[in-house]
């Protein structure tokens, strides 16, 4: 509802004058969520300035990182559910003194060993655990595990360290021990605070029942409609994965952005050449673009042919074949991204699970038939030649698309928020990407990429492509499916180390590095982006008759109300004059209801 991005400067030279080790805690930051953010969060809590034989600044410089398993979040609202991930830990090195010499290590701690910490899982459950105050379990880890080296990029299969820190495969037994049972301090996400808990509560309400918008204690339904899940449900997905649906209520927080990313629709077809979605990286293939409304019909079962996406006006040889369209869980940042970007919006009112205009047969409610959710099967399409499949995660949502296993695979359509790591395992010679109304998300135009090879593509040099990545249609808004991602805490004291990390982040989301994101910093701190999204009330999350409580600026002097996910695309400049023009701070909604009017 505001002008995001019209931060004070002033507050920034404050909040970087703040020393972290001024802080008296052990655990300065214990984070978790969004998958998108985990690389540069882990680079930007890291020192890059000097080694360990020098000076220690105040920021870590002993690196550690395992695989999923190792850590897990725990809610008290729904004990018996595991949040897991792969986890990076950093802390200070120990001065250790012999004579006139000192020597840093990373094998000892103190008590003023400085720890941070951060567990992938979800924008959602990154978001709840947060409110709901989720506890870090340390079962997992041992002195003795060895490092995953997530904390650097693989580049065509080798690992490209970024920063000057001193990988740690042995953790030492103090920082495990402050570690078990501390409770996360900082949610790592890619949608509003208001956005995950409208997303927890449309898949908490009947299924099919409309949500409501309460405007002034008045009641009105929108096309949003639930789907029928219960607090605390373990809910089953495709291959046995699964994911918890747990309720959770807002509490004042503070909110630092860190950058945009956007949503990146990939394909992948292990067909013979010229038939499915192999039809080869020039500009005469038979497919290279998707439209969102061809989109929206993919997503919600409508259509399920490689034919329904060629390219107008193609005459040259062409086989159809069926495609499996992979979909997230539904309380997913990525999830809700795509959804009111694109199925769920006031033109389709469709959805990937229940929409308004969705075709009965492909709506997926939990208990319907046919019984998705019980039996581990896939979700229906209209005509049953195609299928969709629930992935569980980023990882397993690509690993689909990619690893084309069983005869289902052998035309996959799906999603993730870019990032180079996500995309690391994508094939050269099947793999591609699409435009999104004729829009690249990754470069300038569509030949400049390779006419939709993917860049990280392990069988190709690659390297000069990845350095070539400008977003530059989602710097200049034309690219339609994107979101800001975003740091949130509950307190001042973590919100200003917030914002540190999120001017450090800006240093290596670059060309010259692995470009994840568009920072929202320059590396000179000062404002990187010049875009928004329109603000809204989400309906159902409040009480009737209750006023959504302004929460702080993504870095911005105004208040904050509402979320954004599916907000309108605008240049600052249009928020920041009707705000000048009306004195109305909480600036531009896109229409007088506060609701999907907003949305695109």
């Amino acid at each position: 509802m505001k002008n995001i991005f019209k931060g004070s400067l002033a507050l920034s030279a404050a909040l970087l004058a703040i020393s972290v080790s001024a802080h008296a805690q052990t655990n300065e930051l214990i984070g978790l969520g969004s998958s998108a953010e985990f690389l540069e969060l882990g680079e930007a809590t890291s020192n890059t300035t000097s080694g360990l034989g020098s000076t220690p600044t105040t920021l870590p410089e002993c690196v550690f990182s395992a695989a999923k398993g190792a850590v897990y979040a725990v809610d008290s609202n729904n004990a018996g559910a595991k949040e897991q991930g792969q986890v990076w830990i950093a802390y200070t090195p120990t001065a250790v003194v012999s004579g006139k010499t000192t020597t840093y290590s990373c094998a000892t701690t103190t008590s003023a060993t400085q720890i941070y910490a951060y567990l992938q899982v979800d924008s959602v459950v990154g978001d709840r655990c947060l409110f709901n105050g989720c506890t870090l379990n340390d079962a997992g880890l041992t002195t003795s595990l060895a490092t995953a080296k997530l904390v650097w990029p693989t580049v065509n299969s080798t690992p490209t360290k970024l920063v000057a820190d001193e990988e740690v495969e042995n953790l030492p037994q103090g920082v495990i021990s402050a570690l078990s049972g501390a409770t996360f301090t900082l949610a790592g996400t890619d949608i509003r605070p208001e956005d995950a808990v409208f997303a927890t509560k449309r898949a908490l309400t009947p299924c099919g029942t409309a949500m409501t918008q309460y405007t002034g204690g008045n009641g009105n339904p929108t096309q949003y409609l639930g789907l029928g899940y219960t607090s605390g449900q373990t809910v089953v997905g495709y291959t046995g994965s699964s994911f918890n649906i747990v309720n959770f209520d807002l509490q004042p927080y503070f909110v630092q952005a860190v950058g945009i990313d956007p949503i990146v629709f990939t394909t992948n077809s292990t067909s013979p050449s010229g038939s499915g979605f192999n039809t080869g990286y020039t500009s005469t293939s038979a497919i290279q673009n998707v439209s969102r409304a061809q989109l929206a019909l993919l997503l919600d079962g409508t259509l399920d042919s490689t034919a329904d996406l060629v390219t107008p006006g193609f005459t040259g040889s062409y086989s159809a074949e069926p495609v499996t369209t992979i979909i997230r869980e539904p309380v997913s940042g990525t999830y809700n991204t795509v959804e009111y970007n694109v199925p769920n919006t006031v033109e389709s009112e469709t959805s990937q699970d229940v929409g308004l205009n969705q075709p009965s047969a492909t709506q997926n409610c939990n208990g319907s038939v046919p019984a998705y959710n019980a039996a581990n099967t896939p979700l229906p399409t209209v005509s049953g030649n195609g299928e969709r499949i629930r992935a569980i995660g980023t990882g397993q949502e690509l690993q689909f698309v990619y690893n084309q296993s069983t005869p289902q695979f052998a035309n996959t359509l799906g999603y993730s928020f870019w990032t180079v790591g996500n995309f690391a395992a994508a094939p050269y010679t099947t793999a591609k990407y699409l435009t999104v109304d004729g829009i690249d998300p990754l470069f300038t135009t569509y030949s400049t990429g390779g006419y939709g090879v993917v860049p990280v593509a392990t069988t190709v040099n690659s390297a000069s492509k990845i350095k070539s990545i400008t977003f530059t249609n989602v710097i200049n808004g034309t690219y339609p499916v994107w979101s800001l991602v975003r740091l949130v805490t509950l307190d001042s004291n973590h919100s200003g180390i917030a914002t540190k990390i999120a001017l450090a982040a800006a240093k290596y989301s670059n060309p010259s590095g692995h470009p994840d994101f568009v920072p929202y910093y320059t590396t000179a701190g000062g404002q990187n982006l010049h875009i928004e999204r329109a603000h809204f009330t989400p309906p159902g999350i409040y009480a009737e008759g209750s006023v959504p409580a302004p929460q702080n600026g993504d870095g911005g002097v105004y208040t904050e109300v509402g979320g954004d996910v599916g907000g309108l695309i605008i240049p600052i400049a249009v928020d920041t004059d009707y705000i000048n023009d009306t004195g109305i701070t909480n600036g531009y909604t896109g229409g007088s209801v506060p609701s999907s009017i907003a949305r695109d």
